[in-house]
């Protein structure tokens, strides 16, 4: 059989030139492929790899620390990230703030990154392989964008290679932020970062004698306690009840206690939120370390509306009530409700337990009218007289007093 086979390929030269054209081209097609099957071997035996998607915070870490890489400075193939609420805060930035964006690739409103596909790069004293793929374009990311995925690659096979490596580009974003507050809003059932806010002093805050000190007082002594908390069985949560007037620096306060001690703040307002559900869910993904604020409480119960399908849109009060010291809650949870009419509130909201310490917030006395005139001139004469003529009014209203007489006098 084999003798006819041989003798019919001898024999007919049509046979025999497909048949050598054939094991020619089949054996270019597996040497071309050799290259890939290497490379893929190696990337399997030789590498630690790590998938990080746009749905994780991790992944606007390594973009912001790529762009801080010499690589990046060098690379010809860029992407453009940019917060657009942010540009009206970042680009008049000037001096040593505008030098250590410039330092870290943001340039105010924007930074600059590898962009798509594959990038081999030496950084933190290693060799980096990082691929950027864009997912499934049908599938909306949480944040609005495309999903993307960056895949990153570090030589070894001991995974604490890969773990400086993310820790570099965490301590990065940490020292980019080092000099100002985050405050995040909502989107969807996730938070998404909205801008920064410049450190506030708890000084620039002016409150009756004592609050500010009782405040922070607290806040330090739960935050330093959480062994206590643990060790006795109490769920380890902190709520504070800032009331009064409006304009009188509830939530200044919030952004002073927020710089003090290096806490992102979520913003929520319940008259925005769907549902009980997707309450329950920011509140589960609330960022760790996050002081939540909850604005103008007493109106969020007052605004449910009907859906299309006849259901009602909005929180119910026993949703809210469960999403502040329920199972969901997370660990840590510090929580700061805001209201104008405290007397409008249910004794349940604000009972020991979701509400810890309740502070209240009145218009200015003579004292703190006095003090607000010394900040805005640097002649004190009449600012006794000043404190006694406004007193009784919001904070709020006098600083725009102020204002109006500083910017009357400039325009002299």
């Amino acid at each position: 059989m084999f003798e006819a086979i041989r003798h019919l390929i001898a024999t007919n030269p049509v046979l025999s030139g497909f048949l050598g054209a054939s094991t020619v081209g089949g054996m270019f097609y597996w040497l071309r492929a050799v290259p890939g099957h290497l490379w893929g071997w190696f990337l399997w035996h030789c590498t630690v790899t790590i998938d990080v998607t746009n749905e994780d915070r991790g992944h606007e870490w390594l973009s912001r620390w790529l762009a801080q890489t010499r690589y990046a400075g060098k690379c010809r193939r860029l992407s453009v990230a940019t917060k657009t609420s942010e540009m009206r805060a970042q680009l008049p930035m000037h001096g040593r703030a505008a030098a250590a964006r410039r330092r870290a690739g943001d340039d105010g409103a924007f930074y600059l990154f590898p962009a798509r596909g594959f990038h081999a790069f030496r950084a933190e004293g290693r060799w980096i392989f990082l691929t950027r793929v864009k997912e499934d374009a049908k599938v909306e990311a949480r944040n609005g964008g495309i999903p993307e995925r960056i895949t990153l690659r570090v030589l070894g096979r001991n995974r604490r290679a890969l773990a400086e490596v993310l820790a570099a580009a965490y301590m990065h974003s940490l020292s980019s932020d080092e000099n100002t507050v985050n405050v995040y809003a909502p989107d969807g059932g996730y938070w998404e970062r909205a801008h920064s806010h410049s450190l506030r002093p708890p000084t620039s805050v002016i409150l009756q004698d004592g609050t500010m000190d009782l405040l922070r007082s607290d806040l330090s002594q739960f935050i330093e306690s959480e062994d206590w908390y643990i060790s006795h069985g109490v769920p380890y949560r902190r709520g504070y009840l800032m009331w009064g007037p409006p304009g009188n620096g509830k939530t200044s306060t919030v952004f002073a206690l927020a710089s003090e001690f290096n806490m992102p703040i979520c913003v929520l307002a319940l008259s925005s939120i769907d549902s009980d559900v997707q309450l329950q869910k920011l509140i589960a993904a609330t960022p760790p370390n996050a002081l939540l604020l909850i604005e103008d409480v007493d109106a969020a119960f007052t605004q449910r509306e009907k859906t299309a399908e006849g259901g009602l849109r909005g929180v119910t009060f026993s949703g809210v009530l469960n999403a502040i010291d329920g199972a969901m809650t997370p660990s840590g949870q510090v929580v700061v409700m805001s209201t104008n009419h405290k007397d409008k509130l249910d004794p349940a909201l604000i009972r020991p337990g979701r509400v810890d310490l309740q502070v209240e917030f009145p218009n200015a006395t003579a004292a703190m009218a006095e003090e607000m005139f010394r900040r805005f001139n640097a002649d004190s004469t009449g600012a006794g007289l000043f404190g006694i003529h406004h007193e009784g009014r919001s904070m709020a209203a006098i600083q725009e007093i102020l204002v109006s007489q500083l910017a009357m006098k400039m325009a002299a």
